[in-house]
């Protein structure tokens, strides 16, 4: 229940949270996402992002309302004074963990570079689903390809999960054996000289 403070929310994910993901249901407030690799993972605790809209200004958002400036445990993440995460009184709040597992999942961050050649980002795993969101840049969507719809690296399907768009192709790059491959020219996925955060998973 909210309290309109801060307070820490205990959890029994048994490791420390690589991103997390708040939504008050009862309103119509934006859900908050915190991911370990904002601001190049120097104190991401300061920062989050905005899953249900593409208008987040300035990509990462610093903010000590979010989650109080307070880094998640293994056992426990802390809340600030945001209604988006803690209002008082409220008790309609959802939130979903994800922790790194090796050779299961992973969340982690790359630097586009236009396209200019491709790079390879290793996770010690073939991924199946990747999520993708620029931090950087505002107005870019999050991302989704997995390889039941199709992930080969030519004509790759995806979905936005922020918008209710239909279905679209492009391309991001092939998966492989250990990791996955950015070779394109979108600003979603590979903008030069922009951070992008990632989960992956098997």
């Amino acid at each position: 229940i909210g309290n309109g403070g801060n307070q820490q929310i205990y959890h029994k994910l048994g490791s420390v949270p690589g991103m997390l993901w708040v939504r008050n249901y009862g309103s119509s407030d934006a859900w908050r996402v915190y991911h370990s690799h904002l601001n190049q993972g120097n104190n991401p605790q300061n920062y989050y992002l905005q899953l249900n809209s593409n208008n987040n200004p300035n990509g990462r958002v610093d903010d000590s309302g979010a989650w109080n400036d307070t880094a998640p445990t293994a056992s426990r993440f802390t809340v600030g004074s945001s209604n988006n995460v803690n209002q008082n009184g409220d008790p309609s709040y959802w939130h979903a963990w994800a922790a790194d597992v090796t050779g299961l999942c992973k969340t982690g961050i790359y630097t586009g570079n236009g396209g200019s050649s491709a790079h390879t980002i290793d996770l010690g795993f073939q991924p199946r689903f990747l999520l993708v969101k620029n931090a950087d840049r505002a107005g870019v969507n999050w991302i989704i390809y997995d390889t039941l719809r199709g992930w080969t690296g030519t004509n790759d399907k995806f979905i936005c999960l922020n918008q209710d768009l239909a279905e679209g192709t492009t391309t991001i790059g092939p998966p492989t054996s250990t990791g996955f491959t950015v070779n394109s020219t979108n600003n979603s996925v590979n903008a030069s000289g922009e951070t992008y955060i990632y989960y992956a998973h098997a």
